[in-house]
């Protein structure tokens, strides 16, 4: 069986129009039990701008051949004959960028195959759970090679963003179930949820920059998260070091004040990420200083040194 996260790409429409003012989601099923599972998934993730229609693939093609498409879509194809001609019916109304989650009640591998070749992201076999759904909806997340998937999303500016720290919970719980590690970017925003994060990561890294407001922040977070425990780390890690020049904060003035040695030092090497940006490789596919840093900063979270690629061949 195929990873979804292999899966191909998600069903678009050729329509050249613009994503702003889609829907976050939108789902289409044909049952309350189906109903219920994904109202109360919804509510954990606190997607509250989440939409449920009573009705399944044919009513979907109906109201998305008059109305935006939204970013994810859900549809049930509970009971239709011909699920893929109904799908490949669903493309030609979907704008491009919709991920479709399909629910159905047949347990075929063969129609699981023909779902993500015909670009579905998922096929979920009824009866559904909240605990599916929320695992579904995360298989949304971007691979970066084999090992990392980026789960991230921009938000509208004039939305104002509120989820619960039980939703970091439940997302986390989801997570946990699929991956060895989990990183979660945290802003220095003092919200509940992001508090959460913090107090439920095992490892907690500051990151700063050799600039005077990075010290006074790392000073502030310090404070929050406490010293180490036995149940959790703390480490400290220098970016874009050698940015400033000579107008930057010495990491010498840098452990002086804040009373921290740094685990790693990434140096600054815009020339680097700018051939990343214009290639198809990240910025640590290739050997530099900067790899040499992720690598220590690497084995500092995980205790385990990093794969290195032998330079000789085995082939004979």
């Amino acid at each position: 069986m195929r990873s979804i996260l292999e899966m191909p790409a998600p069903i678009e429409k050729t329509a050249n129009r613009l994503p702003a003012g889609r829907a976050p989601l939108l789902a289409f099923v044909s049952d309350a039990a189906t109903e219920k599972a994904l109202r109360d998934c919804l509510t954990q993730l606190s997607l509250a701008h989440g939409m449920i229609v009573r009705g399944g693939i044919a009513k979907a093609i109906e109201t998305l051949g008059a109305e935006r498409s939204p970013n994810i879509l859900i549809v049930d194809i509970s009971g239709v004959d011909l699920p893929i001609s109904q799908v490949d019916a669903l493309a030609e109304v979907c704008e491009p960028g919709v991920t479709v989650i399909t629910i159905g009640d047949r347990n075929e591998i063969g129609l699981y195959r023909d779902l993500l070749h015909a670009g579905v992201t998922d096929y979920i076999v009824k009866p559904v759970t909240p605990q599916l759904i929320a695992r579904a909806l995360n298989r949304v997340m971007t691979p970066v090679g084999h090992r990392l998937f980026v789960l991230s999303s921009e938000e509208p500016l004039r939305d104002d963003l509120e989820f619960t720290a039980e939703a970091v919970d439940t997302l986390f719980r989801a997570l946990r179930e699929q991956f060895h590690y989990v990183i979660v970017d945290v802003p220095r925003i003092p919200a509940a949820a992001y508090r959460r994060a913090l107090d439920t990561a095992d490892f907690r890294i500051i990151v700063g920059d050799q600039t005077l407001r990075a010290v006074r922040d790392i000073v502030r977070l310090r404070d929050v998260l406490g010293e180490d425990n036995g149940k959790q780390r703390n480490g400290f890690v220098v970016n874009r070091y050698g940015e400033g020049g000579r107008h930057s904060v010495t990491l010498q003035e840098m452990q002086h004040v804040l009373g921290l040695q740094p685990k790693t030092v990434i140096p600054f090497l815009p020339t680097v990420f700018a051939a990343a940006t214009n290639g198809t490789r990240v910025a640590a596919a290739r050997r530099s200083k900067f790899t040499d840093a992720i690598a220590a900063l690497v084995l500092e979270l995980s205790g385990r040194p990093p794969e290195r690629r032998r330079w000789w061949s085995t082939a004979r």
